[in-house]
């Protein structure tokens, strides 16, 4: 959830190359984030005191084009990424094995600590993580790495499934994290909802992952 530093792409053994300046801005706000923590907010702060959840048997149209759309973005982005390093920056988590990449054009993706593997990522306010990758728990990382920053970067209308799924075990994973760092300004509503949680190592998700 902490994010540490910002630096230029390394890509497939090439020398390092230093963002953009509107890259390196974008990548500063996420660092820098002034809005309320994950841990911070309650449940309903979070994601509407109503938040309106559709099935994946009710997707239509509309919902399928969206998943389209946003993994052909995030695949092109991806290649981007390593054809031309310095429109995008690297920010690693506090996962070791997980980094992000922050485009100028706000994409997110969610890469390995090589960036070598997309596993998905944020485009145009729409969560995914691929298809090959679901299951594993990763989408919640998206959240969690614009942890103060996500209501710049996403104001969902509705949710799917997963995707529900997704911010609650972000939600959950950042109010433990701030239990065992001994932050003290963690919202009461959360410590009755997740303290006495016994299964905060269960973040499994329903695919597909869409947050919008």
């Amino acid at each position: 959830m902490e994010m540490r530093m910002v630096y230029g792409i390394e890509s497939l053994g090439a020398p390092l190359v230093e963002p953009d300046d509107v890259v390196v801005r974008i990548a500063l706000r996420i660092l820098d984030a002034r809005g309320p923590r994950l841990h911070q907010m309650s449940w309903d702060q979070y994601v509407g005191p109503a938040p309106w959840v559709m099935p994946e048997s009710e997707f239509g149209l509309r919902e399928l084009k969206y998943i389209s759309d946003t993994e052909a973005a995030l695949r092109e982005a991806f290649r981007e990424a390593h054809e031309a390093p310095g429109r995008y920056a690297l920010i690693r988590a506090s996962r070791p094995d997980l980094c992000c990449l922050v485009g100028r054009d706000g994409c997110l993706l969610l890469v390995s600590a090589d960036a070598k593997t997309l596993y998905g990522g944020l485009a145009a306010g729409t969560t995914l993580i691929l298809p090959e990758h679901r299951g594993q728990g990763l989408s919640k990382e998206i959240h969690l790495s614009i942890d103060g920053d996500q209501r710049s970067w996403l104001a969902p209308t509705h949710y799917s499934e997963g995707g529900i799924g997704a911010r609650r075990g972000a939600h959950r994973v950042a109010t433990m994290r701030a239990l065992e760092a001994g932050l003290t300004d963690i919202h009461p509503d959360n410590l009755m909802r997740y303290a006495a949680d016994g299964d905060i190592g269960h973040e499994n998700e329903a695919p597909p992952t869409l947050g919008f």
